[in-house]
C-alpha cells in the first residue's frame, strides 16, 4: 500500500518558494542601498575628478641611483689560437666591436714561412706524383701529397689564428 501526500503540500511549496524569493529580494535592495550610500560617503569618491589631456610625443629623462653589480648578460673571453707577439691591438676598453671584427693581430712572419713552405711541399708533391712510373711508386708520392696537403691546411688554420676577431657583437 503506497501513501499518497496530503493535497495541502504543494501548496505549502509555492507559498515557502515565493516567500523565500520575498526575503532574497529584500536583502538584496538593504545591501545595495547600504553599499551606495557607503561609497557615497567615503573621502575618495568625494574628492573624485577627471581631467583629460593630450597625448604627444617627447623624450623623458629620469635618473635613478641604485647601487649594486652589474653583471652583463653574455661574456666571452678571446684569445689567439697560434702564439706569438702581438703587434697592434685595434681596440680599447669600452668600444662597441660587431661579430668578426678584428680586435688585435700577432706578429705572423714565421706562420706565413711555414705556409710558403707548406705550400713548396704540396707542389713538390704533386710534381712526384706526376713523374712516378710505377704503381708502388705513385702510391707513395700520392701518401707524401696527402700528408703535405694537411701540413699546409695545419699552417693555414695557424695563420688565420694571428688574428684576433670578436666572437659576437658587445663591448670590450
Amino acid at each position: 500500500m503506497t501513501t499518497s501526500p496530503p493535497p495541502s503540500a504543494p501548496w505549502r511549496r509555492r507559498t515557502l518558494g515565493a516567500l523565500l524569493a520575498a526575503l532574497l529580494v529584500a536583502v538584496g535592495a538593504v545591501g545595495g542601498w547600504w553599499w551606495s550610500s557607503r561609497a557615497a560617503a567615503s573621502p575618495t569618491a568625494a574628492g573624485t575628478s577627471t581631467e583629460l589631456a593630450t597625448a604627444s610625443l617627447g623624450t623623458v629623462k629620469q635618473t635613478v641611483a641604485a647601487t649594486g653589480t652589474l653583471e652583463p648578460a653574455k661574456q666571452t673571453t678571446a684569445s689567439f689560437t697560434s702564439s706569438g707577439t702581438v703587434t697592434s691591438v685595434s681596440v680599447e676598453v669600452g668600444d662597441p666591436v660587431t661579430k668578426g671584427q678584428v680586435l688585435a693581430t700577432i706578429d705572423d712572419s714565421d706562420l706565413q714561412d711555414a705556409v710558403d713552405l707548406a705550400e713548396a711541399s704540396v707542389a713538390a708533391a704533386q710534381d712526384q706524383v706526376d713523374s712516378a712510373s710505377t704503381a708502388e711508386a705513385l702510391a707513395s708520392a700520392k701518401a707524401q701529397r696527402a700528408s703535405a696537403r694537411s701540413q699546409l691546411a695545419d699552417a693555414e688554420a695557424a695563420l688565420g689564428g694571428a688574428t684576433l676577431r670578436a666572437t659576437m657583437p658587445g663591448t670590450v
